[in-house]
């Protein structure tokens, strides 16, 4: 399956369920598969990352194949794909994503929801230890900034040195390479978390 999706290029989900398989398309294949093994398969996600030009895609796959990363980081310079420090770099940042679940790029990747959902949670929180309304408020962009480190993975500590955030790892080894790198995109799958 997989080296058939890697030929087509199907861009998207739908797409891939839609790819010529075995005489059939991927989703009746994967049908016929659940009543050949009688087992209830799925082909539930599909994320395909095409690197722009001076970008660099890597992918791991953690604990036996119950998570897999894959990551896009961009560079000004096509000589730094090649380098084994960028690429140590790039896997480290693969094993930080697996082992940290980060719930987005930035900030900017939080949905609304999610940031006031949080709030909300904060608020009946501190209530409940009796803090004032007043002050409540005044808390809580304190306690998002502590939920945004935890959460975003350029603000998350670095998995293998957590005095360090991922986006100051970034820009030394940037400089250290004499480039400038950044993340642009990643996709964290987990055995039976939607993504």
């Amino acid at each position: 399956m997989a080296d058939t999706l890697a030929v087509a290029a199907a861009p998207d989900h739908a797409a891939a369920l839609a790819v010529p398989h075995g005489g059939s398309t991927m989703e009746d294949f994967v049908k016929a598969k659940v009543i050949e093994v009688g087992e209830n398969l799925q082909f539930r996600k599909y994320i395909r990352l095409v690197a722009a030009t001076g970008g660099y895609i890597a992918s791991y796959i953690h604990m036996g194949g119950k998570v897999g990363v894959l990551i896009e980081v961009a560079t000004t310079q096509a000589a730094t794909a090649g380098n084994a420090t960028f690429r140590e770099l790039v896997k480290d940042l693969t094993l930080h994503i697996a082992a940290c679940a980060p719930k987005g790029l930035s900030r900017d990747d939080i949905p609304q929801t999610v940031v006031e959902n949080e709030k909300d949670i904060f608020r009946a929180r501190l209530a409940a230890e009796g803090k004032p309304a007043n002050l409540i408020e005044k808390i809580i962009p304190g306690q998002l900034s502590k939920f945004f480190a935890e959460s975003c993975f350029l603000e998350q500590g670095f998995v293998k040195d957590t005095d360090t955030t991922v986006a100051a790892l970034l820009e030394a080894r940037g400089k250290e390479l004499g480039d400038t790198l950044t993340v642009t995109r990643f996709v964290r799958f987990g055995l039976g978390e939607a993504i």
